[in-house]
């Protein structure tokens, strides 16, 4: 079983044409298109974990087991740490989340203010 997606581990029926995706949904790691491929898995069938944290609590519909634990706890997430190695789970959760957190705000705009505190504490230290 190497190279599985989280749904197909898991057996929650809510990945790609399983089953409970069509009565409750598919789950929206299995549709996450900008994690696909992060370590070898479809959309983000391989670093759901993270795509989880971002998402809403009834949103992922693991099985009963993992909804014991936590994600970081959670036997798939080792299982894929095993698989792809340490380093490359790391770069894969790094390149998923500046994905999405470059699009959620802006950089901050030059606050003259900040300089002249800045210039305020040099003078007084």
């Amino acid at each position: 079983m190497s190279n599985v997606n989280c749904w197909e581990y898991m057996n929650c029926g809510h990945g790609p044409g399983n089953s409970n995706s069509t009565k409750s949904g598919i789950c929206p790691v299995a549709t996450d298109k900008k994690a696909a491929g992060l370590n070898d898995g479809i959309n983000g069938g391989r670093i759901c974990w993270i795509i989880a944290e971002d998402s809403p609590s009834d949103a992922i519909k693991c099985s009963e087991l993992h909804h014991k634990s936590s994600c970081f706890s959670c036997e798939f997430r080792y299982k894929v740490t095993v698989d792809a190695g340490l380093l490359e789970v790391c770069n894969a959760a790094g390149e998923y989340l500046s994905t999405i957190t470059h699009k959620s705000k802006p950089a901050p705009e030059y606050n003259e203010d900040i300089e002249l505190l800045t210039m305020a504490r040099k003078n007084t230290g």
